[in-house]
C-alpha cells in the first residue's frame, strides 16, 4: 500500500468502477465457496478444481477474443502455453483416476 498511486482511481469511468466492484464481489464469493467446498469435499478434489481454474480463464479469453471484445487485449498463447495446459489436464485426470482406483480397491 505505501507505494500505491491512488490518484489513478480518480480517472475511472462508471463502467470501470462497476467492473472493479464486480471483480471484488466475484473474488469474495469465489473464495467463500472454495472454503465451503473444503468442508464438504476431500482436499484433493478441491485442489483439482483450483488447478483447472486457469484453463477456464484461457477458454473465456479465447471466447472474448472470438467476439472481438476491444477493451480486453488478446494475449497470444504459444505452443508452450498449450503444452502446459495439456499437462495440467493430464495431471488432474491422473489424480482423479488414482483416487477412483483407490476407492474401488478399498470396497
Amino acid at each position: 500500500m505505501p507505494i500505491t498511486d491512488f490518484t489513478q482511481f480518480l480517472n475511472l469511468s462508471l463502467m470501470q468502477w462497476l467492473l472493479i466492484f464486480f471483480l471484488g464481489a466475484n473474488t469474495l464469493i469465489a473464495y467463500g465457496t472454495l472454503s465451503e467446498a473444503f468442508s464438504y469435499l476431500p482436499a484433493n478434489q478441491v485442489s483439482i478444481i483450483i488447478t483447472l481454474a486457469p484453463l477456464v480463464t484461457m477458454i473465456v479469453m479465447g471466447i472474448l477474443h472470438y467476439f472481438h471484445v476491444a477493451w480486453l487485449p488478446y494475449e497470444s498463447i504459444k505452443t508452450q502455453g498449450y503444452f502446459g495446459a495439456l499437462m495440467i489436464i493430464l495431471g488432474a485426470v491422473l489424480v482423479v483416476g488414482m483416487r477412483a482406483s483407490k476407492s474401488r480397491e478399498q470396497k
